[in-house]
């Protein structure tokens, strides 16, 4: 509110130059106004009539002094007031009119969330003034930008002032929402894991909960924080949790994860049928280059006498498994089953079974490869076997160690062999026919302890 001060000027005249004449003044309530104001009158205090004039052109002033702000152009001026006496007397008092100022802003909404961007305001109005809000709202006093994310949640009242002498006056109100808290608690191994694998996590925060593995919308659901689990396809993404307010406020949660694809066995070439020596190799392909292939037997009645080494290394994802068996029974057929599995970064595959069937040599005679004289039924003797025709002491056999010194002799195939005391390792033997000195068969035989 302005204050009036009413500035009085008193002027006499001369009694001998005019005559007696009672003293005059006149004066407005301040020498500043604005043009946006109504009107204004002058206090006159005069025995005599007067009338008002002004310069320079722009003031509406009529003739008893009053002022019409609103139809008047801002500028300085002069009034003159002529009495209307004897002596004519004139007072002058100087104002100035100033121009009107207004002020017109608001925001493109007057809801927002800490994670929006900065929000500036739409402004019609004289330029140059200042914002201000109260403590909490993040507000840039020259150009009214809200700064969402440094505010503190509340509701506010934007001001702006315009900054001249008539300066105008706006208000905005707002309303600014702290995003929910959300996180991700797991108890899986959350950077890595294997495809097949459960990802348990807890989302909590707000009022309604959306999963996410990428791009891809796993789970969604409303109401209080609780556990989900979700099995993920393969592939290095982002999961993450969206926690949405009753306001539409949202928060996130994100954590990088690796799931690692399981390694499979698509192709697997074998024999279904191994004749004869029980040598052969199994062949195949993995999905993934760099895995391994761990292997497996059930041979109840045979023994594996030789076999790479597992878990296998793939190579451009190829791999092969050579082995070798030799039969409890020389003439009796055998079932073998040879279990595959895929593994990559600790993560197996599932288990692939092969079958096959070990059949005997078709040869008269039925020489084990392998003697095991450990005492658990299988190969504790060497036990040659005569299925053809004439006498069997017409044969002799002998066993070498590797230095060519002859550890066993025996005529005939009757006798059974335990490998005496002989230490473990691959020894050589030689069967003759006595009748002619000819050598009818020759091979290897591995003792294992």
């Amino acid at each position: 509110m302005k204050h009036l001060t009413y500035i009085p000027i008193l002027l006499f005249c001369a009694r001998a130059a005019c005559g007696q004449c009672d003293p005059s003044f006149f004066a407005y309530s301040d020498t500043a106004f604005c043009a946006k104001e109504d009107t204004v009158t002058p206090l006159v205090l005069s025995s005599a009539n007067g009338v008002f004039y002004s310069s320079p052109f722009g003031l509406n002033l009529e003739s008893n002094g009053t002022i019409i702000l609103t139809n008047s152009l801002p500028g300085n001026y002069s009034i003159l007031l002529v009495m209307q006496d004897s002596c004519s007397n004139s007072f002058t008092q100087k104002l100035t009119i100033f121009p009107a100022e207004f002020a017109d802003f608001s925001y493109p909404d007057s809801f927002f969330c800490t994670t929006e961007p900065i929000q500036f305001p739409n402004f019609s109005g004289t330029n140059g003034g200042w914002f201000w809000a109260g403590p909490g709202l993040a507000v840039d006093s020259l150009s009214g930008a809200i700064h969402p994310a440094q505010s503190v949640g509340g509701q506010y009242d934007v001001h702006y002032r315009s900054p001249g002498f008539c300066f105008a006056e706006d208000l905005f109100t707002v309303a600014i929402e702290e995003v929910p808290p959300a996180f991700l608690l797991n108890t899986a191994p959350f950077n890595t894991t294997c495809q097949g694998n459960s990802i348990e996590f807890l989302a909590g925060g707000g009022q309604s909960f959306q999963f996410w593995y990428g791009d891809s919308l796993l789970q969604s659901w409303s109401g209080l924080n609780q556990y989900e689990s979700a099995q993920l396809p393969p592939g290095e993404q982002d999961l993450w949790v969206e926690v949405q307010s009753n306001q539409g406020c949202i928060g996130r949660d994100t954590n990088s994860i690796r799931i690692i694809p399981l390694t499979l066995l698509p192709e697997k070439l074998y024999p279904e049928t191994v004749n004869g020596s029980g040598e052969f190799t199994i062949t195949g392909t993995t999905n993934l280059n760099a895995a391994q292939v761990h292997w497996w037997i059930n041979a109840p009645a045979a023994d594996l006498i030789s076999g790479a080494t597992s878990p296998l290394t793939s190579t451009n994802g190829a791999w092969s498994l050579p082995l070798q068996f030799v039969l409890h029974d020389p003439i009796t057929p055998a079932d073998v089953k040879v279990f595959l599995q895929g593994e990559f970064e600790g993560c197996t595959g599932p288990i692939d079974t092969l079958s096959l069937t070990l059949m005997p040599s078709q040869s008269d005679l039925f020489i084990p490869g392998i003697l095991t004289p450990n005492g658990d039924g299988h190969n504790d003797q060497w036990e040659i076997r005569f299925t053809g025709e004439g006498n069997e002491e017409n044969y002799r056999v002998e066993v070498f160690n590797r230095a060519g010194g002859r550890v066993h002799v025996q005529h005939g195939f009757q006798a059974t062999w335990t490998g005496e005391n002989l230490p473990g390792g691959v020894y050589w033997y030689v069967i003759k026919d006595m009748r002619n000195q000819e050598t009818v068969a020759t091979g290897g035989l591995t003792i294992k302890r």
